[in-house]
């Protein structure tokens, strides 16, 4: 039976002296502060049999009390996890709540949650749960499903799962002992209403599948339970995967319309905003078969809208970018930017919902009778906003003067936008590649920027390079040891300061070039990712970085979607998952942002259904306090 108790402790010693403590049984918060309150509701598994010499990592839900909603991540609510063993000679839990069998027989584990307030007090809760060593007699002892976090549609979604089954030796070990049951289960006690039970496997397969039913979202732990054939007594509790099901974007019933013929979700991007506890979600996208920019949003549900009129230009509507709004009289609605028959023009809503069109280049930026096509280059602008200041920068590339140029516009009170500011150049001599565009965290400009090799120009022309901001000009200098094969180029600058560039190149390598401080002054440091499968046909990658200061990153692999993750500990080990597996039908357009909850959102292009998909990323349940000034060495004035 599983026990909860909820406290309040007085840190600060004078409290305590005046009698300010708190026992465990005592749920009287001694702060005034209206605040919301989080406890452990639930532990997965919740009834674990673990094998002798085995093991099984028990997983903690968090809620908000008051709001009933899973807390994922411990970065506000500085969450601390402790976990305790009644009977460490039956069985041991470390910090991360893996517990080990020791000794045949039965003991308590206790999870307790404890959160520091800015009052200097802490607030905890905690759950005991039975736990039981079995003897396996060198059966299985641990049971775990691959990938152990996956998303899947609410609208008939199904995944496959590997199952990996380890024998008291350490050895990977046969299912065809045994039978494979699985439990499902979540706080809200409605998992049966959202996942359909999968079959109990019976002649030693090794993957299960998972399919949604009644159309409803919401996350459930499902938990892989052995029972030995010989002894049907006789269980090994696994590790429960997490399963989220959502809500996936779908193209409209006017664009699914066959006569359309629909192509759109290229020139991809996202961007995620967070209004009263919601996410709302801001996608921009181009149907290449009517030349139409595409707008599509997500408050609860899906919606979409055509920008402006379909044109005859083949071009109109190319390299599409999506901010938010960083004036006062528009704050926070959807900005966007794209080329225009020949232009580089604006779109924005006003507070009455309407879009509003201007012009941002000076000059028509193509030219038709070049022979590098200005729509082979997938990214030639790239948009970013300074929120304190109300100011929104962009930068784009003209192959007719082999230019990069940075513009920026304020809103007057009218909510016109005015792109006659002073414009700032980069004579790249070259034709770029691709662009990326950063404010630093004085919201100063810097630009990334890769050309495309050609051998008839001098080497200094053909590579990677990073533009900073100096005054009324730019100090450019280039990434040593590129060659004009970097692609994809994507800036992004880090906790600290420091600017950080992942690109990939025709071999199918990644790389990550940060700037690094020396006892010399500054340097570029860059490093190929390494990952424990082979990657082939990279198209399309994008990046960011987490609340902890690691890169998160994601990329097409030939058919498969791949998010991969840098662990915070280790700089050169990387987590890669697969979100998704096709057949092929994955284009080279995608964008990544990260939410208040340490969460990734991804969009990306879709061959197979013409428009685009989303992926959250499912919950990681991050209950850990970190120190934030550990993994980082200060802020860098010159970056």
């Amino acid at each position: 039976m599983k026990k909860r108790i909820f406290s309040s402790l007085i840190l600060a010693s004078f409290l305590i002296g005046c009698g300010g403590g708190g026992s465990s049984g005592d749920s009287t918060s001694t702060s005034s502060i209206k605040r919301d309150k989080l406890i452990i509701a639930d532990v997965f598994p919740n009834t674990p049999k673990v094998a002798l010499n085995g093991s099984v990592k028990l997983t903690p839900v968090i809620i908000n009390d008051y709001t009933k909603e899973i807390t994922s991540s411990s970065i506000d609510n500085q969450i601390v996890m402790e976990w305790d063993s009644a009977n460490i000679n039956i069985a041991t839990v470390d910090a991360n709540g893996i517990v080990k069998g020791k000794e045949v027989g039965d003991t308590v584990i206790t999870a307790i949650v404890k959160r520091i307030l800015e009052n200097n007090t802490t607030e905890q809760d905690f759950i005991q749960i039975p736990l039981k060593v079995v003897n396996t007699m060198g059966n299985i002892a641990e049971l775990s499903l691959s990938p152990t976090r996956a998303t899947i549609d609410k609208k008939g979604g199904v995944r496959a799962f590997d199952i990996t089954a380890i024998d008291n030796s350490g050895v990977l070990s046969s299912l065809s002992q045994g039978n494979v049951e699985f439990d499902i289960s979540n706080p809200q006690g409605n998992a049966d209403k959202i996942i359909k039970t999968p079959s109990t496997l019976t002649s030693g397969e090794n993957k299960v599948s998972i399919e949604s039913i009644n159309d409803r979202i919401g996350y459930v732990f499902i938990t892989p339970v052995y029972r030995d054939k010989d002894d049907v007594n006789l269980t090994t509790t696994g590790t429960p995967l997490v399963v989220q099901v959502s809500d996936t974007p779908d193209a409209t019933p006017d664009d699914k319309d066959p006569a359309k013929n629909l192509n759109a979700g290229k020139y991809l991007d996202l961007e995620v905003d967070e209004k009263n506890g919601r996410k709302e979600l801001h996608v921009v996208h181009y149907d290449a078969k009517d030349t139409q920019l595409k707008y599509s949003y997500f408050n609860g549900t899906w919606n979409s809208e055509n920008i402006r009129p379909a044109t005859t230009e083949a071009n109109s509507g190319l390299g599409a970018k999506v901010a938010l709004s960083p004036f006062n009289n528009n704050f926070g609605k959807p900005i966007v930017v794209a080329l225009e028959n020949e232009n580089i023009e604006l779109w924005y809503k006003n507070n009455s919902n309407n879009w509003i069109n201007k012009r941002v280049s000076h000059f028509n930026i193509i030219d038709y009778n070049l022979t590098k096509l200005y729509n082979s280059n997938d990214k030639f602008l790239d948009v970013a906003v300074d929120n304190e200041k109300g100011v929104i920068y962009i930068a784009y590339f003209s192959p007719v003067t082999d230019r990069i140029y940075l513009t920026y516009s304020s809103m007057n009170l009218a909510q016109d936008l005015n792109f006659t500011k002073d414009i700032l150049t980069i004579d790249t001599a070259n034709h770029v590649q691709s662009l990326s565009l950063a404010l630093n965290i004085y919201n100063q400009p810097r630009i990334s920027f890769s050309t495309i090799r050609d051998n008839t120009k001098t080497d200094n022309v053909n590579g990677l390079f990073y533009a900073s901001r100096n005054g009324d000009k730019f100090n450019v200098e280039k990434i040593k040891g590129t060659t004009g094969d970097e692609r994809g180029v994507i800036l992004k600058l880090d906790k600290t300061n420091r600017p950080a560039i992942i690109y990939y190149t025709p071999s199918d390598d990644i790389f990550y070039v940060e700037r690094a401080r020396e006892p010399s002054g500054f340097t570029w440091t860059s490093s190929s990712i390494s990952f424990n499968e082979p990657i082939t046909n990279i198209t399309g990658i994008d990046y960011t970085f987490d609340h902890y200061n690691s890169p998160r990153v994601i990329f097409n692999s030939s058919d498969k979607i791949r998010y991969a993750r840098r662990l915070y500990e280790k700089s050169n080990e990387w987590i890669v998952e697969t979100p998704e597996v096709g057949s092929g039908k994955f284009g080279e357009f995608k964008a990544i942002k990260l939410d208040s909850e340490n969460r990734i959102h991804m969009v990306y292009t879709s061959d197979e259904d013409k428009w685009f998909k989303y992926w959250a990323e499912p919950i990681f349940f991050d209950y850990r306090r970190y120190d934030f000034d550990s993994p980082m060495l200060g802020i860098d004035i010159v970056n």
